[in-house]
């Protein structure tokens, strides 16, 4: 990454076994979350229409990774959460053989969960009364004003709306939830309530999205989800982060694809397509054309600049 104050090297490594290292100017670094930030992009790939599509899951995982890239608050909340949570799940599946050590400390376990999850609860409803305005914003230009969307936080404890912002409320909430159903957890042999199966419900003119939405609507939402996560990058830290966009074309109409194509200068994007008339609308800085395992590469105020295999 290049930085105004300097440039630096991040380097990692992927094994056959699954295992990887991570150097940053090339000094050893033990956890991810020490790096987050260091190089700021938003990637597009079309596996990310499961984001409108899929489970909680999906959303619950955009939603850590966008507040992420602004928050080491929200990243250690979550970490704290994630280990609580598992400490208590490992408790809930032995209380078979054991269930006096289960009743003697599931409460302090849950309390620790209830704290981390108020904290997570109200930092997803801050961001997704943040982002909602700002994806309708960019799918409404893709759309022509044809269509809306609003993001709407399904948090797990059932609260609605600004209920989430009261900390100590939603502590209590979770307290109350976790610890009025042992037996039933104890027989599902998991934690049910907590963050962790909270979820956003996705509106498109007023239905529900994941329902409703066509393959070409899942791609503009999946896209202006993605476009909204940059500009919170921008009002967070003064300018864009790399876009990284992979067959975004397909599947979007004539106006949507214009509206993708025409960025603005200020933002840097690099695309990877196999639309090769619509890359014709853009000024390209620099187009890499690879074809029976040859590349080209021509730079718009150098003509053919360079080729190879």
């Amino acid at each position: 990454s290049d930085k105004k104050e300097r440039a630096d090297n991040i380097t990692v490594q992927l094994f056959s076994d699954k295992k990887k290292t991570v150097e940053k100017n090339h000094l050893r670094v033990e956890r991810l979350s020490d790096i987050v930030g260091s190089f700021r992009s938003v990637l597009f790939c079309p596996e990310h229409l499961s984001l409108i599509k899929d489970g909680p899951a999906e959303r619950r995982n955009y939603l850590d990774i966008a507040i992420s890239r602004i928050s080491q608050k929200y990243i250690h909340a979550l970490q704290r959460y994630n280990y609580f949570l598992k400490q208590r799940n490992s408790l809930i599946k032995s209380a078979f053989r054991d269930r006096a050590t289960f009743d003697a400390t599931v409460d302090l376990w849950s309390e620790r969960m209830a704290d981390e999850a108020a904290t997570v609860s109200k930092m997803r409803y801050e961001f997704i009364c943040r982002i909602s305005p700002l994806v309708n914003q960019s799918l409404c230009k893709m759309t022509g004003e044809k269509e809306q969307t609003e993001l709407i936080y399904r948090g797990s404890a059932g609260l609605v709306g600004e209920e989430y912002l009261d900390s100590e409320k939603v502590k209590q909430r979770y307290v109350e939830l976790l610890g009025g159903s042992h037996d039933r957890e104890i027989g599902a042999g998991a934690t049910l309530w907590g963050i962790h199966k909270d979820d956003v419900e996705i509106k498109l003119n007023g239905k529900n999205a994941r329902i409703f939405a066509s393959q070409g609507q899942q791609r503009s939402l999946a896209l202006a989800l993605k476009l909204a996560e940059g500009e919170v990058t921008r009002e967070e830290f003064g300018d864009y982060p790399v876009f990284l966009f992979d067959d975004v074309l397909s599947e979007l109409d004539e106006t949507r694809r214009d509206s993708l194509l025409l960025f603005d200068t200020d933002k840097q994007v690099i695309i990877s397509t196999c639309e090769v008339e619509a890359l014709k609308k853009i000024n390209a800085q620099r187009q890499i054309r690879v074809e029976n395992g040859k590349y080209t590469v021509t730079a718009s105020d150098e003509g053919e600049a360079e080729k190879g295999e």
